[in-house]
């Protein structure tokens, strides 16, 4: 039987923690602190087969609100994991009101950009929305950075980003399994990145 390893964050973590939240508040505005405000607990998680891990966070829609993360290496993961999964949230409230596509989670045959395996297509459409949302937001981040170490860490991560979405929007389209309001979701987000080409 393996043992689990719990660190606790002491109070001036959280501070920090929160710190940071309102100043990328600052700097990304009240839409996305609205945009945010969907999710409400935030568990920070460290992943002890993968310590170094840059950007993991995760959620479920049994679970409204609540999400994990890994601790952040560098300040901008916290706007990304954020932003990645409010974004799934209000995709997955959207798709509750009109579905995105006819068959979303069924076989996992259609190649993912974010992935190893395939995935349904369900999956795929969660990552061109959410990513693209993330891409928005993180080239917000660059135009108001004057740190030259994390504009690099940006561009890079929004270029890598905007090319995983417009592989994944391709992706979607050749299913033919989407809905209108589907199709209307993953053409909004590859026009979301085309500030990178």
């Amino acid at each position: 039987v393996s043992q689990s390893r719990y660190e606790v964050y002491s109070e001036v973590d959280i501070a920090r923690f929160q710190q940071l939240v309102d100043s990328f508040g600052n700097v990304l505005g009240p839409n996305w602190v609205e945009f945010v405000s969907i999710i409400r607990f935030v568990t920070i998680i460290q992943v002890s087969s993968w310590p170094e891990l840059p950007y993991f966070s995760g959620s479920t829609s049994d679970l409204w609100g609540a999400m994990h993360m890994c601790a952040p290496r560098y300040e901008e993961v916290i706007a990304e994991c954020l932003t990645h999964e409010a974004a799934h949230f209000w995709l997955n409230l959207a798709d509750e009101v009109s579905p995105l596509s006819t068959d979303p989670w069924g076989e996992a045959e259609w190649v993912s950009p974010w992935r190893n395996d395939k995935r349904p297509i369900g999956g795929v459409i969660h990552g061109v929305f959410v990513f693209s949302c993330v891409a928005l937001i993180l080239k917000a981040l660059l135009d108001h950075s004057n740190k030259t170490d994390a504009q690099s860490r940006l561009s890079s991560r929004i270029v890598k980003i905007s090319r995983q979405v417009r592989l994944g929007a391709q992706e979607c389209l050749r299913s033919k399994l989407l809905t209108e309001f589907g199709q209307s979701i993953v053409k909004a987000a590859e026009q979301r990145v085309n500030f990178t080409l």
